[in-house]
């Protein structure tokens, strides 16, 4: 699926780059010289016309969205799948910065992913982006530096195809798996119930029974100190029982 995705970008990028950096009277020029006629001169001529009109066509019909930039960020191409996914129209995005979306933070990490572009790092992952409506959506980018004929750095380009309702699934069933997990150790604290018992009513026990020596006045002195240390470590005993139970029965992520 990835080394599709992979051929989908390099053959889009191809196109994009043919008809945004090479308007059609560069390519006539580099195909026809001096010394063809005139018939060969209008052959050449309709083909490449034909050939950008092509591509155009393509482009505008693929599902994906696909977004065209120079090297400062400025959008020079934006197709009907990039308006599908963020609700802006070509009119509304073309000749304007791509990052102008972002604002504070997000802004700030926008930008930097955006440099690391151009300095030839692609981008392929997940990417949360922003919608003409402010709402947010989930999307997986390829993004890359793609160069001109003549090798030079020429923009860069972006295709992203919306995942917002595989992530919401994802996370649907995360929570899911969160419940079960969770109603599962409830189901084991209320098996353990009758040995918790059983062990807090021999804490308890000892508890008593060395209070109620303590509080009769008939011990010596030390039989007195041991009487309240057994206490203190009985109460001790109890509270690191308390603690580990409520940390089994504390949400926690289940183990994948």
């Amino acid at each position: 699926w990835y080394e599709h995705r992979a051929i989908e970008h390099d053959v889009v990028a191809e196109r994009c780059r043919r008809e945004v950096y090479e308007p059609t009277l560069d390519r006539i020029r580099d195909v026809i010289g001096p010394e063809r006629d005139l018939v060969q001169d209008n052959k050449a001529q309709k083909l490449a016309e034909d050939a950008v009109l092509r591509d155009a066509e393509l482009l505008s019909k693929v599902s994906a969205s696909v977004i065209c930039t120079d090297m400062d960020g400025i959008v020079t191409y934006w197709n009907e799948g990039a308006t599908r996914i963020y609700g802006f129209t070509a009119a509304e995005r073309v000749g304007k910065s791509v990052l102008t979306q972002y604002t504070g933070d997000r802004r700030a990490s926008a930008q930097s992913a955006y440099d690391a572009i151009c300095r030839g790092l692609a981008f392929d992952g997940e990417w949360e982006g922003i919608r003409k409506d402010g709402s947010r959506v989930w999307v997986e980018a390829r993004v890359s530096m793609f160069r001109d004929a003549e090798g030079r750095p020429a923009g860069v380009i972006g295709i992203s195809h919306d995942i917002s309702e595989r992530r919401r699934a994802d996370e649907e069933r995360r929570q899911l798996e969160q419940q079960l997990f969770q109603a599962q150790k409830m189901e084991t604290v209320g098996t353990l119930a009758g040995g918790i018992a059983h062990d807090f009513n021999n804490i308890l026990t000892a508890i008593l029974v060395h209070a109620e020596l303590g509080a009769s006045g008939q011990l010596s002195t030390a039989r007195g100190l041991e009487a309240f240390s057994q206490i203190r470590q009985a109460s001790l005993r109890a509270k690191d029982l308390v603690k580990r139970i409520l940390t089994f029965t504390r949400p926690q992520e289940p183990e994948r």
